[in-house]
């Protein structure tokens, strides 16, 4: 297999770094979260609006004060933090499925999930596989770039074997490409999500896995969204764009230790 040229690379205890060669290394997702802008915060926004107009719709108004809302929203389950863990609830079963398809070659079942909303993810996962009919090689490949200092983990290496009519951006039919899975109510993909590709795309390269890219697979739910209820975008950001953004991680880093104000842990 070609990710036998991989190294071992073990989760920390606490799961927050992971550990290659004795050493701790960063998530390549922690990385981009300290140092690109983030990109919840329209969805933030318009969680709040749809729980205000829930309230307003169920009781004939509003609360008179911000406090009484929130927890109004929370009586209801429409906070960020409800819909978060739905939405990692959701990932996590959609992640675990694909897994175990790649690596057994059973097909995906309706019966797999025990949640009628992870269906509807299930179902968008299963146009996407009978548009582009990709070739899975190996699933949940973690890499590690000891240079930089990073590590994480992408959900599949494959190529896909289709290209269906309409589709947009480079043909990547028949190339070794990185592939990585995401869930979301409106199938968005956000440039944070391509920078991770990049990140992986570099430290295969560092090992000698020579990709000819990579994509992200947004799932929406199938049925509640227009068009194709995914979205496939391949990679535009050039792989050694993420050693700048390592590079901006690390001088925040040593700002944040040099700070005597700082909280020390």
């Amino acid at each position: 297999m070609i990710v036998d040229a991989l190294p071992e690379i073990e989760l920390s205890e606490s799961g927050r770094t992971y550990v290659h060669d004795g050493k701790e290394f960063v998530r390549v997702t922690d990385v981009i979260h300290k140092v690109m802008p983030p990109y919840l915060a329209p969805w933030a926004e318009e969680v709040g609006h749809k729980a205000a107009l829930s309230i307003y719709e169920r009781d004939g108004g509003l609360p008179g004060s911000v406090e009484e809302l929130k927890q109004l929203a929370r009586e209801a389950g429409l906070t960020c933090e409800q819909e978060k863990q739905e939405g990692a609830n959701r990932g996590s079963a959609l992640h675990l499925a694909i897994e175990a398809m790649i690596r057994t070659g059973d097909i995906i079942s309706v019966e797999d999930f025990d949640d009628p909303e992870h269906v509807k993810y299930a179902q968008s996962f299963a146009e996407f596989m009978l548009d582009y009919q990709p070739e899975f090689l190996e699933a949940e490949i973690r890499v590690v770039h000891p240079t930089l200092g990073y590590a994480g983990t992408f959900d599949a290496l494959g190529r896909v074997t289709a290209r269906p009519k309409g589709a947009r951006g480079p043909d990547f039919t028949g190339k070794l490409i990185v592939f990585d899975f995401k869930t979301n109510k409106s199938k968005s993909v956000y440039e944070q999500h391509l920078y991770q590709l990049a990140a992986y795309e570099l430290a295969c390269a560092e090992w000698n896995i020579d990709v000819d890219g990579s994509a992200v697979v947004a799932l929406g739910p199938s049925g509640d969204v227009r068009g194709k209820p995914y979205t496939f975008r391949p990679n535009y950001v050039e792989p050694q764009a993420f050693q700048q953004i390592m590079a901006t991680y690390e001088t925040l880093k040593a700002q944040k230790a040099r700070n005597p104000l700082g909280r020390k842990k």
